[in-house]
């Protein structure tokens, strides 16, 4: 029953961002999003720009029908040291900005970027998982919808792939081809259609240079993926972030300013 009921929730149509119709208002709306976030407002101008940069390109890709021949998704690398607000930007660029749906996964190994991982094992096997692909299109937007032009965040990408050789690449890469359509899903049995899914990988460290000569192991990656690399907060800017941060906290576990002085707050953020 549970995977029936998977195959029938497949999405069959793409979210477009851009209206034909208006495509200057529709993307002028996703922009005023943008524009009065809060969050996005931390950010250094630069860091802003880049990031409505990868609305508009995504945005694009949405308007329409398929064109043969025509690359329909987008790949980004952002990288920058830990706590510039990386993966919790993607989340709210994608998932609020965009109102698209997206799955999140972890790289903790090597290993986790083989074919298994990314393609899913058979439904029927005790252990069976849909994969790394599949889930961007079993989850839903912020109305409750799935489509076909889903996201897939793939952090920490940087934690052990970076000096595990492209063995452990060969896969992902494969699917950071734009050419590439399909893929046959050993959980469904059947193809999936790939044509509209961006991957957006974040990493703590840049890809590693090279002369782009065939010991550069990290030359397909380079050419593959726009790389965005986000500075680190003025020291006012993070104590802003991080004393919201821990308010945040505070209100999801109920606690009240008697509870923790603001002192002691103040400190949890120096």
């Amino acid at each position: 029953k549970d995977f029936i009921d998977e195959s029938l929730a497949l999405p069959l149509q793409h979210k477009e961002l851009r209206s034909l119709g208006s495509p200057d208002a529709s993307l002028l709306s996703i922009f005023e999003r943008f524009d009065t976030s809060e969050f996005f407002r931390r950010f250094p101008y630069e860091t802003r720009q880049e990031l409505k940069k990868i609305v508009a390109e995504i945005a694009y890709d949405s308007m329409g029908k398929d064109t043969a021949g025509v690359a329909l998704k987008r790949f980004y690398y952002l990288w920058g040291n830990p706590g510039v607000g990386k993966s919790h930007a993607v989340r709210k660029l994608v998932g609020e900005i965009l109102a698209l749906p997206y799955a999140e996964v972890c790289v903790r190994t090597g290993t986790e970027l083989s074919q298994e991982s990314l393609e899913g094992s058979t439904w029927y096997h005790p252990s069976a998982d849909m994969g790394w692909l599949i889930k961007p299109f079993m989850a839903k937007d912020s109305e409750g919808h799935s489509w076909t032009n889903p996201v897939l965040i793939i952090n920490d990408f940087d934690r052990v792939l970076f000096g595990a050789g492209e063995g452990s690449l060969g896969f992902l890469l494969d699917y950071l081809d734009p050419i590439k359509d399909t893929f046959d899903s050993p959980y469904f049995k059947a193809p999936i259609d790939i044509r509209r899914l961006s991957i957006i990988i974040t990493g703590n460290r840049p890809i590693p240079d090279g002369d782009g000569g065939p010991e550069d192991t990290y030359a397909a990656l380079r050419t593959r993926v726009q790389i965005k690399r986000f500075p680190d907060f003025t020291p006012d800017a993070s104590q802003i972030i991080l004393t919201e941060y821990v308010s945040s906290l505070m209100s999801h576990f109920n606690l009240s300013e008697e509870a923790v002085p603001v002192p002691d707050q103040l400190r949890l953020v120096e």
